[in-house]
């Protein structure tokens, strides 16, 4: 998803079922807003991850 703030977006299970998990840095009210609560009849959950960062380069 192409809005700030989303960090990644993953497969999961949902109570059993497959589901659309978003990756976020922070839940905030005018993000989950902007989130649907299902897609293509999946079921979309939200679990906030913090900031990902890649590992430092090797020199």
């Amino acid at each position: 998803m192409a809005l700030p703030g989303v960090v990644g977006i993953a497969i999961g299970e949902c109570e059993g079922k497959p589901c659309i998990k978003v990756l976020v840095a922070s839940k905030t009210k005018e993000l989950l807003g902007k989130i649907p609560s299902t897609y293509k009849g999946h079921k979309v959950a939200v679990d906030e991850v913090g900031e990902i960062r890649g590992p430092r380069p090797i020199r």
